[in-house]
């Protein structure tokens, strides 16, 4: 009778109230099944000069194995055509692919695979014919439609080539969005789908999961629709690629927590996890592109797939970080790396003023309390009261603070990517005048880094216009964010490193600050107040508390508002970088403004952040002492 009273309930047709059911029998009598995890990995690229894309997919693939999550692993890739073309290209010959350059020197790889262990049949993949690979493909989507169960988790991770009219290409089949989120479409309700796509054009899936208003569907791809897949870094291969869209996925679900992987410090609620989601994407595009929100939708907490957060990290390939093009400006940000810049802050050349240019430095003067007595702003306060003010040192003396700031807002972008800071630490104001132990410590470490050792030494040599003596409010500024979020010092400082956008920690200087203080450089106590200072009764920041020329966001609203506040506060950069450039009559190939900056590389292809999909490929290997796979 139990049995039909179930049945006449429709529990058969409606799996919920069936699991219901079963559960208020007692779980002495059935086996709950525990969530499971499914991965899928493709390497589509047909080409054999196409060893980045199999570099990319042999990195994901031996992270999932060297994790003990595993997988299934297909590639179309020609790897004997690739390895014979290395040995006949290159002199000396090559027979090793990288992946995952990072360290000091950039000399180690995370994972190698030779030719002798090619020859040798050594595979961890499934090797798949170029026409059957979509078939393939497309057969373990079916058959995981039919294994996934609510609470299980789906990731697919393609690699290879995209196209702007007929979608993503694997092997010599073409894959047009709104069929793949068909195919995405058959996974039943509780099931979550996570796929990253690297490849050109690749917002179109995005286009396709939004049309067919599908739920708990996770696609993060590296460009718009319309768009190639630009990035903040490049591979050896001289390749733009990534994208901070994968960036933010991946790191996003590090927080969090997939079935089948162990489970970390820190877990977000879903609430959390989209805040996030959404304030990486919108904050940190190319100027110029579309953003695409990526679209989330889950009842539960789902878990974190946390091995792929460093090897997004390295950038998938074989890379060293270049500050020309890992920094969101695609240059040297900090102005005394700058050759061109350091000449002209130098320079005693005359320049003439401009009423426009005049008005902006005036706008920022007003922020400040020019009688005050902050040792660092005196030079250019003392110029207000005097017979003849030099406006243009002024000015000078304004953009190298601001585009100093603007290199530490690089810095702290990725930090939050890499989740050593929260962007809620931005809602309370800072107290720039004054110090605290945590922050003093922070500060020091920070101030290892060449890029700010050298500002100091220039100051005291005047070569910067107005500045006697060093101003490192910035730093401070970023040191209390650090503090505010409590981070593992170690571990950031080697990304800090990594990204060069400070230049290059120095060995002797960061031991003879650990020195200083041993037991503070290990991992700091969270502190979300360090520093709280104090605004004014319409939300500003007080001139009095203020130092001349500081940008940098804080004291934020916490609500809607807090992406416009944080570009209004950019804004005021781009204008003094604006008036810096017509008074230096510097042209614009020189110095592009940030919203020329998306036209610019359309014109330039060739230069790094530039349309250069297919460049001549140049591959260096030196590490012959590296482990093979």
């Amino acid at each position: 009778m139990e049995s039909e009273s179930l049945q006449r309930q429709g529990s058969a047709r409606d799996s919920k109230k069936a699991r219901k059911q079963r559960e208020s029998l007692g779980s002495s009598q059935i086996s709950i099944r525990e969530p499971r995890s499914y991965y899928l990995v493709v390497c589509g690229a047909q080409n054999y000069m196409d060893g980045f894309i199999f570099s990319d997919f042999m990195g994901f693939c031996m992270a999932l194995r060297d994790h003990g999550v595993g997988g299934d692993f297909l590639s179309c890739f020609p790897l004997e055509q690739h390895f014979a073309w290395l040995r006949n290209t290159f002199s000396p010959p090559i027979d090793v692919i990288k992946f995952g350059k990072l360290g000091p020197n950039g000399h180690k790889a995370l994972y190698t695979y030779s030719r002798f262990a090619y020859v040798n049949r050594q595979y961890w993949w499934t090797q798949v014919g170029v026409h059957e690979l979509l078939g393939r493909v497309e057969t373990w989507i079916r058959e995981k439609q039919q294994q996934a169960e609510d609470g299980d988790v789906v990731s697919i991770i393609l690699e290879g080539h995209g196209s702007r009219k007929e979608g993503y290409c694997i092997g010599d089949r073409r894959v047009h969005p709104d069929v793949f989120g068909n195919l995405l479409a058959g996974f039943k309700d509780g099931v979550q789908v996570n796929a990253i796509s690297g490849a050109c054009y690749s917002g179109q899936f995005i286009n396709a999961i939004q049309a067919s208003n599908q739920r708990s569907r996770y696609f993060a791809v590296a460009c718009p629709g319309d768009g190639l897949a630009l990035s903040p870094t490049r591979s050896i291969s001289n390749r733009i690629r990534n994208s901070r869209f994968s960036q933010a996925f991946v790191q996003s679900l590090a927080k969090i927590q997939l079935p089948g992987v162990p489970r970390r410090r820190i877990t977000w609620r879903i609430k959390d996890h989209e805040e996030f989601m959404i304030l990486q994407t919108t904050r940190n595009l190319t100027p110029g592109a579309k953003p695409v929100e990526p679209q989330f939708c889950a009842s539960q907490p789902v878990d974190g797939m946390t091995i792929l957060e460093e090897l997004i990290f390295r950038d998938k390939v074989d890379i060293l970080y270049d500050p020309c093009v890992s920094s969101r400006r695609r240059r040297r940000e900090w102005p005394t790396t700058d050759q061109a810049i350091l000449d002209l802050l130098r320079s005693d050349s005359p320049a003439s003023m401009t009423d426009a240019a005049k008005a902006i430095v005036d706008v920022e003067l007003s922020k400040c309390d020019t009688r005050g007595g902050f040792r660092p702003d005196i030079h250019v306060y003392d110029q207000l009261f005097m017979k003849s003010t030099n406006w243009v040192s002024i000015l000078r003396n304004l953009y190298w603070r601001a585009r100093r700031q603007s290199a530490v807002w690089d810095v702290f972008e990725l930090l939050v990517m890499r989740g050593f800071i929260h962007p809620s630490c931005l809602t309370t104001p800072v107290d720039l005048q004054s110090m605290t132990r945590d922050t003093g410590i922070v500060t020091q470490l920070l101030t290892c880094f060449s890029a700010p050792l050298h500002d100091e030494d220039a100051a005291h040599q005047g070569d910067i216009p107005l500045q006697s003596t060093s101003w490192d409010v910035d730093i401070g500024w970023l040191a209390t964010m650090i503090v505010r979020s409590g981070a593992e010092l170690e571990k950031l400082l080697d990304t800090i490193h990594t990204s060069r956008f400070f230049g290059e920690c120095l060995p002797e200087k960061l031991e003879e600050s650990k020195k200083m203080y041993p037991e503070g450089t290990a991992k700091l106590s969270l502190h979300p107040r360090e520093r709280e200072g104090r605004l004014g009764a319409d939300g500003s920041i007080m001139p009095q508390d203020n130092t001349f020329g500081f940008w940098l966001p804080h004291g934020l609203t916490n609500d809607e508002t807090l992406g416009a506040q944080i570009c209004q506060c950019k804004d005021r950069f781009n204008n003094i970088e604006r008036a810096f450039r017509e008074v230096e009559a510097i042209s614009k190939d020189q110095l592009w403004l940030e919203a020329e900056q998306a036209g610019f590389f359309d014109q330039n292809q060739r230069l790094p952040g530039g349309d250069n999909d297919n460049p001549d490929v140049t591959i260096e290997c030196d590490d012959s002492n590296l482990p093979y796979i």
